[in-house]
């Protein structure tokens, strides 16, 4: 399919590889059966969207909290992530983003405030608590977290906690990013037991170094490829996923 890049590299043991970063978790085949559906919606509590990327043109975007004033700047980190999440999800096929299923309707909602970093790319737990209830009521069935937290509290945790289970009451399934910070252990997002964590894998089917790892993880996670893949990049064309774009979930 001409939006799945084959990547070349050298295996462990020295032997060239064309990797497929998509077919490592067999999704070319089910992409081929069908680009999505309008419902159920994908929730999406990142940065802001550059919704005027060329090749989310056509792109069912529903935004929760619309940016004041101008468009967030490209160097908004919070910006760059999220497009490149949406890119993933619902690029236009054959824009070079992965575009997994285009036709579904992606609701966002923006958490991040746009300035540049190190402040940009992070939340505070009780603004995510309440951005999880708000994409919950807004009938999303999947919900996306890649994101950064701010140091907490016990009170932040158990707020978040408490959004967690309204979210799960309403048969929303969380799938949230292990990180890749290369740390040992887990959150109070990452060890709530209806989310789904991820770790990220490289083109060998081993986790990455850099990706998170914990007992949560290996309980109920899952990995998915973390490189190899390029996405939209905020203010036009593609962005590799070996460009750096931090994210923990704590």
């Amino acid at each position: 399919m001409s939006q799945t890049a084959m990547v070349s590299g050298i295996g462990r043991e020295g032997r060239g590889i064309d990797v497929d970063p998509l077919g490592l978790v067999a999704l070319p085949a089910l992409m081929a059966r069908t680009s999505g559906l309008h419902s159920p919606r994908i929730g999406l509590i990142d940065g802001h969207v550059t919704s005027d990327h060329p090749d989310l043109a056509d792109a069912n975007l529903e935004v929760l909290v619309r940016h004041r004033g101008s468009a967030p700047p490209s160097f908004d980190p919070g910006s760059r992530h999220a497009t490149s999440v949406a890119g993933v999800l619902v690029a236009r096929r054959g824009s070079g983003a992965p575009a997994i299923c285009p036709d579904a309707t992606l609701v966002v909602r923006p958490i991040f405030p746009s300035r540049p970093p190190p402040y940009g790319d992070t939340a505070l737990p009780g603004d995510l608590a309440s951005a999880i209830m708000e994409v919950a009521d807004a009938g999303v069935r999947v919900l996306n977290l890649s994101l950064t937290l701010t140091p907490h509290s016990d009170d932040a945790d158990n707020a978040l906690q408490r959004a967690l289970d309204y979210a799960a009451h309403r048969g929303v399934i969380v799938v949230a990013a292990a990180g890749n910070h290369g740390a040992v252990g887990g959150s109070a997002l990452t060890r709530h037991r209806s989310v789904i964590p991820v770790v990220a894998y490289d083109l060998e089917g081993h986790p990455s170094g850099a990706s998170n790892l914990g007992l949560t993880f290996g309980r109920s996670g899952v990995g998915a490829t973390g490189t190899g893949i390029n996405s939209l990049k905020a203010g036009g064309g593609l962005r590799s996923s070996a460009e750096p774009a931090p994210r923990r979930p704590w």
